[in-house]
């Protein structure tokens, strides 16, 4: 019969908690070099020999003291005494920092958890020349003790051994009295029993020379934006062959349909009206790649901490800190987890603007939006030589969302009341080199769940938009005819022609208007439905969407441009408006930020066309 034991991983943020979690369970959660990453606690499952372990991985905190809505999770979860409560803790200290793990950890000994401490990133200990004597350290702390690098799967047997033999015993709660100052005494005179470095061998940092530079006042900006300029660059550079070829697929299988099944609607609902829809998105899957690709280099090589502290400094004088920038980076992926990964923020006030202003940075749901737009408008050729003009403009829109969002901040901090101005302290970790199995394997993850969720939505809007499209209510008030009903005389067209009035100041045509309409179950389904559409209006034209849509009668520069506008401040997305009302706990915030954002989109596309037109 298996054994089912369940336990818990504990310790301070960038200890390394949920690689390890990764490595045992095999799951693929996300991790990374900045606290916030974990907001919730994730649960997973691995067998060993004849015992099947449930496993949790939850927030990372420094001490039992909660001060933030993440830290609470946690110590609830650790202080929790109920039967389906954890049995025991794996406590993850980061081996080269034992000192600050240690507090955490003797406080949750004080509180009666039983543990298993597993010094994580040993061989970073080791190469700075630092030795842990684990046999006395275990001896005094009262618990076993192991060693991993969790990133290389290095002492993963050992621990699940001790795992596997951890006695089972009774939890007890403890009273908190330890105070700080005695706790750290008992560590210090810890660590002089069981540390000690190698002879003659001085440890410097190389981290220290880089941060010089990426943290200076002058040049850390710079490098900031130019690293920004270069990875929008290659967004475009690199992704053109991967993009054409994927274009090229479709119309290729769209040929192969019409030769192989008979005219009738399932065929012309598959030629003309999923096919295009999919594509139309699709294709631009390997500019969203690399862009993940990109952003967790960044994270995993440690630059997005220093990134973070650097723009603190700016955040400040929007009344808010650092912390509110590492969610608005995780909004470039996507503004869901973007928005929970608030719960970091200790002063509602700040969370609340840091909430509101998040959906202002572009997020990959955008990405294809943007890159159809930009492509229609700039050719694609290079500046100097070197420079591609569309990854130019690309960088310059994330740029205009950050400084909307920065801007909206400063609006809102007059209105709300700040009651005290909060200290922003973060630990900086070494630069390291990305484990490529990881990165590559959280790329590939990214991209399955973006063609997942994405791809169900635009099926099921291609299906629906082909129906409406190619019926009207004279199909009904006649009956069946062979005739095609022409696309103006459909639902779609007559939907489209109700709502144009609206929309034609922008420049926009009944098309568009549709287009704009399904977009808001999610944004990139914009491009899907715009390729379904001018499909269905000339079904012979087998171009891709890009051709067509730069031929007179499509999309001008002055309707692009103002399509930009909109699509950059306007809140299309109704799961963010959802997770908003869960965050902020009513209808009241997102109505107010769905309306900010639609009338500063409207107005923002008014003037675009207007002066160019």
């Amino acid at each position: 019969m298996t054994e089912t034991r369940r336990f818990a991983l504990a310790g301070n943020p960038n200890s390394g908690k949920s690689t390890l979690f990764n490595v045992l369970t095999g799951m693929h959660q996300k991790t990374g070099n900045l606290p916030g990453v974990t907001v919730e606690k994730k649960t997973g499952k691995f067998r060993f020999r004849n015992t099947l372990f449930a496993v949790e991985d939850i927030p990372g905190i420094y001490s039992l003291n909660p001060r933030t809505a993440d830290e609470r999770i946690a110590v609830d979860l650790i202080l929790d005494d109920s039967p389906n409560a954890p049995e025991f803790f794996v406590f993850v200290a980061d081996s080269t920092q034992l000192r600050k793990s240690l507090y955490l950890f003797l406080q949750m000994q004080e509180a009666g958890c039983p543990m298993i401490l597993a010094l994580n990133m040993y061989d970073m200990a080791e190469k700075r020349g630092l030795q842990i004597d684990t046999e006395i350290l275990g001896r005094e702390l009262g618990v076993p003790v192991t060693v991993l690098t969790a990133s290389k799967s290095k002492g993963l047997e050992e621990l699940q051994e001790q795992l596997h033999d951890f006695p089972a015993r009774p939890r007890r709660t403890g009273a908190l009295e330890l105070d700080a100052e005695s706790a750290f005494k008992r560590i210090d005179k810890l660590l002089e029993k069981v540390q000690s470095w190698k002879a003659n061998r001085i440890f410097q940092r190389s981290s220290d020379r880089w941060d010089r530079l990426f943290l200076h006042p002058v040049w850390g900006y710079v490098c900031f934006f130019l690293i920004l300029f270069l990875t929008f660059q290659g967004v475009f550079f690199l992704a053109e062959f991967p993009r054409s070829w994927i274009e090229s697929g479709f119309l290729f299988t769209a040929e192969k349909l019409e030769e192989l099944l008979p005219i009738g609607p399932i065929r012309d609902l598959l030629v003309n009206g999923i096919l295009p829809g999919l594509s139309g998105v699709l294709m631009f899957l390997p500019q969203i790649a690399l862009l993940f690709l990109f952003l967790i280099i960044l994270e995993d090589s440690g630059y997005m901490v220093r990134a973070t502290l650097l723009m603190d400094k700016v955040m400040r004088r929007a009344g808010l800190n650092g912390r509110s920038v590492i969610p608005m980076i995780s909004g470039v992926a996507c503004a869901i987890p973007a928005i929970m990964a608030t719960r970091t923020i200790s002063q509602p006030r700040d969370r609340l603007i840091t909430m509101f202003i998040i959906p202002f940075i572009s997020c990959s749901a955008r990405l294809p939006v943007f890159i159809l737009l930009v492509s229609l408008i700039l050719p694609n050729e290079r500046f100097l030589g070197v420079f591609n003009y569309q990854g130019l403009a690309l960088t310059g829109l994330y740029l205009a969302g950050f400084i909307a969002a920065f801007l909206t901040a400063i609006l809102l901090n007059r209105g709300m009341k700040k009651t005290r101005q909060d200290l922003f302290l973060m630990e900086i970790p070494e630069y390291r080199l990305p484990h490529w199995p990881v990165v590559m394997r959280h790329v590939g993850n990214r991209c399955m769940s973006f063609m997942s969720e994405a791809g169900k939505v635009i099926l099921a809007v291609s299906i629906l938009l082909w129906a409406l499209s190619n019926y009207g209510p004279a199909d009904f008030r006649e009956g069946s005819h062979e005739t095609r009903t022409p696309l103006e005389e459909s639902f779609a067209g007559i939907g489209g022609k109700f709502i144009e009035p609206v929309i034609k100041p922008l420049g926009y045509d009944w098309k568009i208007g549709i287009a704009i309409v399904s977009s808001f179950a999610a944004r990139e389904v914009f491009v899907g439905s715009i390729s379904t559409l001018y499909h269905l209006e000339d079904p012979e034209d087998k171009e891709g969407i890009l051709t067509i849509l730069g031929r007179p009668g499509g999309i001008s520069t002055a309707s692009a441009v103002s399509l930009l506008f909109f699509y950059l401040f306007a809140l299309q997305c109704a799961s963010t408006l959802v997770v908003m009302k869960r965050e902020t706990g009513g209808w009241k915030w997102p109505v107010i930020q769905f309306s900010f954002m639609a009338c500063l989109a409207y107005l923002s596309a008014w003037a675009a066309f207007q002066l160019l037109s």
